[in-house]
Formats: C-alpha cells, sequence, structure tokens
C-alpha cells in the first residue's frame, strides 16, 4: 500500500525500546516507517525509526499487519 500526498505508513512497535515512557501512556507511539508518499518534504525516509503522539493518523491493517497512516507533520521526532 503506497500512502498519497504528504503521508507516511507507519509499522508501530510492539514494544518500547531506549524511551522512557510515563505511566499514562500506554500507547507504543514510536515505529517504523515503510511507506512514504510523492509529497513528503520532510526528508523522512523508510527505515526511519520515529516518534509521533497520541491519537494521530488513521489505523488499517494490511497483510495481516497492523499500520498507522498518517500525515508527515505528526512526526515529532526521528529517534537514533
Amino acid at each position: 500500500m503506497k500512502p498519497i500526498k504528504n503521508r507516511i505508513t507507519i509499522k508501530r512497535d510492539k514494544k518500547e525500546e531506549g524511551l522512557i515512557i510515563t505511566p499514562g501512556n500506554k500507547d507504543k507511539n514510536q515505529g517504523v516507517i515503510i511507506e512514504v508518499g510523492p509529497d513528503q518534504k520532510l526528508g523522512l525516509k523508510k527505515g526511519d525509526r520515529v516518534l509521533f503522539g497520541p491519537n494521530i493518523g488513521c489505523k488499517i491493517e494490511s497483510n495481516g499487519e497492523n499500520l498507522l497512516v498518517m500525515n508527515d507533520s505528526d512526526v515529532l521526532a526521528v529517534i537514533g
């Protein structure tokens, strides 16, 4: 599945690694970019591990995987 415009597709991490998550934040708000849209201009690329806020994007299932599609501007940081 290829996102359109400035959207990116993220595969969420199954567990948190390398970040301290506050007790009230139970969601896994980091993952790896697996696809980028043609109009993405922030320099994000496939394979980047990113951090994003809660309740962002659209949750979808594709080929048995739970994915998240969001605007590139919803990314808070590239991790490592």
